[in-house]
């Protein structure tokens, strides 16, 4: 289980245990249970606020159908640049909570298929995601933050480097061109301290 798990199932079992303590300590006098704690009131109002969808939410909401996509991948500043071709499928799971996509294509001439989920952290008040396909054996995770509008979001991304063995960090901007179309691009510093674009891919909703 991970850290991040388990201290919200602590969480959560201190808030039970909370109203635990508090029905046991007080008697009962007209058949009705006690009022909880005021301590125990504001961890369950914390908690509520945390896990309600909100506006950030609706707005992935409306991202959800089939969208179609076509991207180019630079492996080197000035090179031509890989094409990848495909479909994407967003859903929202949770309630609302989380939009997840489903991308299958082709990228380099091989099969490709891979899969986001994407939220909003009413806690901090930034954007996240977490990628993973089968070009890989890890995820990339990205936090990040959108205009007020949501238009324009611009997240930085960190994964696992197959050249180094070692943490690396590149910076993704989303720009929602409409309610049926997106663009992403993807930049990384190269050695010489520059940032260059190492991907780009379009996606347009379809009817």
């Amino acid at each position: 289980m991970s850290n991040r798990a388990s201290r919200i199932l602590l969480s959560c079992w201190l808030v039970v245990a909370a109203a635990g303590s508090a029905l046991a300590q007080a008697e009962p006098k007209t058949g009705e249970p006690p009022p909880l704690s005021p301590e125990t009131q504001a961890a369950m109002a914390a908690w509520e606020r945390a896990m309600t969808p909100g506006p950030q939410h609706r707005k992935l909401a409306e991202a959800a159908g089939t969208w179609s996509f076509r991207g180019q991948l630079w492996m080197e500043p000035g090179q031509p640049p890989a094409e990848s071709v495909g479909t994407c499928e967003r859903t929202m799971l949770f309630g609302g909570r989380i939009q997840q996509q489903r991308m299958t294509g082709q990228t380099m001439g091989a099969a490709f298929e891979g899969m986001l989920l994407a939220g909003y952290d009413n806690v901090t008040g930034r954007h996240w995601s977490v990628w993973t396909d089968n070009f890989s054996t890890a995820p990339q995770t990205s936090i990040g933050s959108c205009d007020a509008a949501g238009v324009r979001c611009e997240f930085e991304d960190t994964y696992s480097d197959p050249m180094t063995g070692k943490e690396a960090r590149t910076r993704t901007v989303l720009v929602r061109e409409g309610a049926d179309r997106e663009v992403m691009s993807t930049w990384a510093v190269g050695p010489d301290g520059k940032e260059w674009k190492t991907m780009e891919f379009v996606y347009e909703r379809r009817p």
